[in-house]
């Protein structure tokens, strides 16, 4: 399985298991929320050796960036919640079965001109990619 395959495979259980309008396998312009967007986490590795499974096995780093309308900032924490709550439950689901780690970052952001609030719910996917070795 290559990375583009493995975030694919997570957006589309988020997709099919949350109350999400759209959910992103990759870095993209949300234009409505509830949405879900995956990248690789900032300041910690992308993708690093798990020794425990044996060679070739690798733990891969994401966030699930969670948004949604902040017009009432009680109703959007709440929101980020259950969203946090629905990604966990969709996550047993993905092949490798990813461990969250954290809910953090909970800031306001604009999307489409309107106030939102995000959440940054960071996993860590043990996996068997093709990882080139050096010569």
């Amino acid at each position: 399985m290559r990375l583009v395959e493995l975030r694919e495979a997570i957006a589309a259980e988020l997709a099919a298991s949350t109350s999400a309008l759209s959910v992103h396998a990759h870095p993209a312009e949300v234009t409505a929320v509830p949405a879900i967007v995956i990248h690789p986490a900032a300041g910690a590795p992308y993708v690093e050796p798990f020794t425990v499974s044996g060679p070739g096995s690798v733990v891969v780093q994401l966030v699930l960036e969670l948004i949604v309308s902040r017009s009432d900032m009680a109703a959007a924490l709440e929101q980020i919640e259950e969203l946090f709550a629905e990604c966990v439950a969709a996550l047993q689901t993905v092949p490798g079965t990813p461990r969250w780690q954290a809910l953090a970052d909970l800031g306001e952001v604009t999307v489409g001109g309107s106030d939102a609030l995000s959440g940054q719910l960071s996993i860590a996917v043990p996996t068997d990619l093709p990882i080139p070795t050096s010569p």
